[in-house]
């Protein structure tokens, strides 16, 4: 992410998102680094000793509009 600053992404590396229960939502064109970014936090994230899940806005689209059509959108929103 090219606008993202050094101490920013020092800060994310900390963990500090995942005991506060926080989202991090990275946005921005094709091929500023949002997937790197999001590896490199999930591997961080491993080694503090948390599980991970990795999902496009692709991914939790479908996921959301199956669950919608299924019914179930409000358990999966829980």
């Amino acid at each position: 992410q090219p606008g993202l600053k050094r101490d920013i992404i020092a800060h994310l590396a900390t963990g500090a998102f995942l005991t506060e229960a926080s989202n991090i939502v990275l946005l921005g064109p094709p091929g500023t680094g949002k997937t790197h970014l999001a590896t490199g936090l999930g591997l961080r994230a491993t080694q503090l000793g948390h599980r991970v899940l990795f999902a496009t806005a692709i991914d939790w689209v479908a996921r959301l509009q199956t669950a919608h059509q299924g019914g179930r959108l409000p358990q999966e929103l829980v």
